[in-house]
């Protein structure tokens, strides 16, 4: 999608899905108080702070959403899930302030109507947003393609498309055996009418020659290297002091900025977890232990970590010492397990201590799970891509465990599938993502 489409398209979607909030809560005030602003006004007052902060958040979550900048929809099944997603966050993010107001009190069945309602409005204005794009008063980019080889015929099956927001008005090269079929020959070209002038070469003159002839023509220039390995993967160039440069994955966190906010994420929402939890699980874990199953209170083992770096990981100890830690996984019914560890184990109490990984730095909250260092070494020559998942600090869960793939590795094929939804989020990773796997591990089935 060309620039100019690219952001009429944002702020088309963004004005929709405000609009759906504003309908959503409007309806559902209606719903419930037909006549609030006539019987109590300043009850009515009230309701329209809650609009505007209602508005506000969708906003932020909406402009923190790398998926609303997408205009790729050959999915837009991934499009509605993140509209889903938003809409869990904005109803959590509604519970915590409700909960800090004091002498503020809204309607229950009006919340219950009005997420409901934004929720169907959310994935109807989603429908209409994608109706539109195809609307002929959508701008479009006239387009000239110049030049020869494979991105001729790649960049002319993109432009062509019904929804690729270009124009296109034709082909010229004075090659004797073009690619497609060209529209005339380089001296055919009238620059006067094109937006955009796309050119494939590999000649340096040629495209210092073109350059200059479209900004004489005031026509944006684009250059189609074809640089493209033969990988299903998009390739993402930049240029970085004159070198042109390419990478096959979208990285969000190896920018330096967004490393930060998911530490200082790390350490307030694992500070704020040991203070409300460890006073009390720390005594009622060292209480069975020592009536139930005399040893240590925790169990300490290496594992893993960022750039497959040793770390020390701590949990409470929930199985018998044995002398297997190191080389076997714990499995289901494992009878190495004591009664009151399988009791840990199924609401992940064993895990918590782990938060003290994460204060270190060892461990993030969310993350690839750090395995078994002889799991590693079964793996890393075996399965595809496996030490990818290493490039981030390893975490306490992550969306792999949230996806219905936790508890132990049951094949080769159950880790092909870890480590498929371990690259999706260290290519995905955003804040709001990091959020909403930490809620999702709240509610997975227990064992």
């Amino acid at each position: 999608m060309n620039d100019r489409r690219t952001g009429l398209a944002f702020a088309l979607r963004l004005i929709l899905e405000l609009l759906a909030v504003g309908l959503a809560f409007w309806a559902a005030l209606y719903l419930r108080y037909p006549e609030l602003q006539e019987e109590n006004p300043q009850y009515y007052d009230y309701y329209l702070q809650l609009a505007i902060f209602l508005h506000l958040v969708w906003l932020v979550l909406a402009l923190l959403s790398r998926k609303l900048w997408s205009s790729d929809f050959k999915r837009p099944s991934e499009q509605i899930y993140n509209i889903s997603k938003r809409w869990l966050i904005h109803l959590l993010l509604l519970a915590l302030f409700i909960v800090s107001l004091q002498g503020y009190y809204f309607s229950r069945l009006f919340l219950i109507y009005f997420y409901v309602g934004m929720l169907l409005s959310q994935w109807l204005m989603f429908a209409i947003y994608l109706r539109l794009l195809r609307h002929q008063w959508m701008p479009k980019t006239k387009v000239v393609l110049v030049g020869n080889g494979n991105r001729i015929v790649q960049a002319y099956q993109t432009i062509s498309k019904n929804n690729s927001g270009y124009d296109f008005l034709g082909y010229y090269t004075n090659d004797a055996n073009p690619p497609i079929q060209p529209n005339g020959g380089l001296d055919d070209l009238d620059l006067a009418y094109a937006d955009e002038l796309m050119l494939a070469t590999e000649d340096p003159e040629e495209v210092l020659y073109w350059f200059e002839k479209a900004e004489q023509s005031t026509t944006t220039f684009t250059l189609l290297p074809d640089v493209r390995p033969h990988t299903e993967r998009e390739l993402q160039l930049r240029f970085s002091n004159g070198l042109l440069l390419g990478r096959f994955r979208k990285e969000p966190l190896q920018l330096w900025h967004n490393r930060l906010i998911k530490r200082i994420f790390d350490i307030v929402v694992s500070t704020l977890l040991l203070l409300l939890t460890f006073w009390w699980t720390i005594p009622l874990v060292w209480l069975v232990n020592l009536f139930s199953n005399r040893g240590p209170l925790f169990f300490a083992q290496s594992r893993p970590g960022k750039g497959e770096k040793p770390f020390i990981i701590y949990k409470f100890r929930s199985m018998r010492i044995n002398k297997e830690a190191e080389s076997k996984e714990a499995v289901a019914n494992d009878d190495r397990i004591t009664a009151f560890g399988r009791w840990l184990r199924t609401y992940h109490i064993d895990e918590w201590p782990q938060l003290w990984n994460v204060l270190r730095g060892d461990m993030s909250l969310v993350g690839p799970r750090p395995h078994l260092w002889m799991q590693n070494d079964k793996y890393r020559d075996v399965i595809k891509h496996f030490m990818f998942r290493q490039t981030l600090r390893p975490g306490i869960t992550g969306l792999a465990q949230v996806s219905g793939l936790h508890g132990d590795v049951a094949s080769d094929d159950t880790i092909h599938d870890r480590v498929r939804q371990d690259i999706r989020y260290v290519e995905e990773w955003s804040l709001a993502l990091d959020v909403s796997i930490l809620i999702r591990t709240i509610f997975l089935p227990r064992p």
